[in-house]
């Protein structure tokens, strides 16, 4: 029974029982994939010159700008991290 349950917990791990770079080099179908990296300006929090501006308005500008550059159909985009 645990060993069963560990053959489980692999398999929903993704191990497959290659190792090093035989096991990051393998393509599957779930891998994330980074197609487009974008920095924004960096000002002072309260005095820059984006102090008046909201972040959603800044976000819309990156995400059209995002979509001109990246040439990927909207459709394929299954999520969008967006981080500082």
């Amino acid at each position: 029974m645990a060993t069963e349950r560990l053959r489980q917990f692999t398999q929903q791990l993704g191990f497959t029982g290659k190792t090093g770079l035989e096991a990051i080099t393998t393509k599957n179908a779930d891998d994330i994939v980074i197609t487009l990296a974008i920095r924004t300006p960096l000002t002072k929090a309260g005095k820059g010159g984006f102090k008046d501006t909201g972040l959603d308005g800044i976000i819309v500008k990156l995400l059209k700008e995002v979509n001109k550059r990246s040439n990927l159909d909207p459709a394929l985009v299954e999520d969008i991290c967006l981080g500082n």
